[in-house]
This record gives C-alpha cells, structure tokens and sequence, in this order.
C-alpha cells in the first residue's frame, strides 16, 4: 500500500523487509517501545517534580514528547551527549518553566543514571573476566 505513494517508492526494500514480520511480532516491538516511552517519561516526570515541584504535568508531558523526537533525531558521541540533551532540554522547557538550572539537572541526572553508571557498573564486571590465563 505505501508502494502507491510517489515519494516513498525509493524505500520500496525497506517496506520488502516489514513485510517479511508477522503482525503479532511488529505488536510485541511496538509494545516494548511503549514501555521504554512510558518508563523514560516517569523518570523524567519524578525527577522534574523533585526538582521544580510547581511544574505542571500536561506541559511537563508534552514537551517531553518533543525532547523525546528531537534528542532521538540529533547524533551526538556518548560522551557529549549530555551537553546536547541539556541544551536541547534548556531550550525547550523555557517555553514552560524559568527554571533551566533545574531543567538542566533534571537531565543531566537521568542521563547519569540511565547510562554513566551502568557503563561503569558493565566495565568492572568486564575487568573482572579472564580472558588470558596468566598462571601458564
């Protein structure tokens, strides 16, 4: 069906390769998606709400669904990837809340605790393996 539309005709293989999944398998993609969406949003939502307990939760969730699209859509290296999500952050979140400091810790500790931590929790487990006998 999406064959049919002009401009998408030159993504012809990328639909080829949906077609080959079942529906239910594309449902249970969509589903864990879902959940990822939802648990970033609580967290993003219970950490706003310690730090800036005013903040209203309809703004505080929209404009987080455009974080969201926009951080998804700008590369950016792991490492300098908390400079880009708080600037992007300041900047959206100003058309709802003064608070940019806030908005800026609000971000910068999710991005500590989804990813900072668990690489060093990962790289001490890896540290720990013997890839090499060293007795021989």
């Amino acid at each position: 069906m999406l064959d049919r539309v002009g401009f998408l005709k030159k993504y012809h293989k990328f639909f080829e390769i949906m077609g080959r999944y079942k529906t239910n398998e594309l449902l249970k993609i969509l589903g864990l998606s879902m959940a990822r969406y939802i648990t970033f949003t609580i967290q993003y939502c219970i950490v706003f709400h310690l730090l800036i307990p005013q903040f209203a939760f309809f703004p505080m969730v929209m404009m987080l669904f455009v974080y969201f699209f926009i951080t998804s859509a700008v590369p950016s290296l792991d490492l300098l990837d908390v400079g880009v999500r708080s600037f992007t952050a300041a900047h959206l979140f100003a058309y709802v809340t003064d608070q940019k400091i806030a908005v800026i810790a609000g971000v910068s500790s999710i991005w500590l605790i989804n990813l900072i931590i668990p690489a060093i929790l990962g790289s001490l487990f890896v540290f720990k393996l013997k890839f090499f006998d060293r007795t021989a």
